[in-house]
């Protein structure tokens, strides 16, 4: 079974998978491998002769140490195992077809406020090569939307400031605005020697640069998000992702739909989005009385009722 996940991983990059998307399928696999061969070598006939029933009691098991989320990766990942497996004629049919994943409740994203997601734009130093580094980084961060892997695998290459959009390479390419001040971030870091600092004479394309000029790693990422998250007072949990749910939260608080807000992130499916669904529901009752062509009489219907 190794080699058949040897050769899922190939499948996945080839398909221009994220490293942490890949790294998680590939844990979920071995763990998957480890309970099949009961902590022994899983032949490609033994994967071969896997079973809805075999599957169930895999969930089973699943389900009795994990929670919903966590059991529903796992099941992602078989079942996008099996269907390379299917591709590659190494089975005959996919059996995680049949296999029913969990109901999992979505709890409303974590978002921090506008004044928050200032002070933290606005608390590395100006005058120092991180400082500039990291402004331009955080700034671009907030200004797409971008997920950490999209956003360190960046070239310069994909900022076209001229025309004031970037190229995001996630599984799906796309141009994303970027704001004024993200864009004067990004020439200050660029042509202020921020960059070219840390590459000490490297040709390396990479946007974001380590100080051992390498292309940033998204754990130093998260560490820079933490450190000048508690420069700026913030004190609620704080991670790039929540930088990203504030992208999208207080662009919908400005008036902006969920369909756009589904192109900014890359996503294919609308349901993706409904996480934010809430956030609008407070306006949605004056948005009827005011713009509807029928707000008006029916809102006063409703109040002799």
């Amino acid at each position: 079974m190794k080699q058949l996940i040897a050769d899922f991983i190939q499948y996945l990059k080839a398909g221009k998978y994220s490293n942490h998307s890949i790294e998680s399928h590939t844990l979920d696999l071995f763990h998957f491998e480890r309970w099949l061969g009961e902590g022994q070598a899983v032949s490609k006939e033994a994967v071969a002769s896997v079973d809805l029933s075999r599957l169930q009691n895999y969930v089973d098991v699943l389900t009795d140490g994990y929670k919903s989320r966590t059991v529903a990766r796992h099941l992602s990942s078989l079942k996008l195992f099996f269907q390379f497996l299917v591709k590659i004629q190494a089975v005959s049919y996919n059996p995680m077809r049949k296999i029913k994943f969990p109901e999992i409740e979505h709890g409303l994203p974590e978002v921090l406020s506008a004044n928050e997601v200032i002070a933290l734009l606005e608390a590395p130093p100006k005058y120092h090569f991180l400082g500039i580094r990291d402004r331009a980084m955080l700034e671009l961060a907030y200004s797409t939307g971008a997920k950490i892997e999209e956003l360190i695998n960046l070239d310069v290459d994909d900022l076209l400031l001229e025309e004031g959009v970037a190229k995001i390479k996630g599984k799906r390419m796309r141009l994303v605005p970027i704001s004024k001040r993200a864009k004067e971030c990004l020439q200050a870091y660029l042509h202020e020697g921020s960059r070219q600092h840390y590459l000490k004479g490297s040709t390396s394309k990479c946007l974001f640069v380590s100080q051992q000029g390498k292309r940033l790693h998204r754990v130093s990422f998260w560490n820079i998000v933490k450190r000048h998250a508690q420069s700026a007072g913030i004190t609620q949990r704080i991670n790039p992702r929540i930088l990203r749910h504030s992208f999208a939260s207080h662009l919908i608080e400005q008036g902006m739909d969920l369909t756009t807000i589904r192109t900014l992130f890359g996503f294919v499916s609308l349901d993706a989005t409904m996480q934010y669904a809430h956030i609008n529901r407070p306006h949605y009752d004056n948005v009827f009385h005011h713009k509807h062509p029928r707000g008006q009489h029916m809102s006063q219907k409703l109040k002799k009722t």
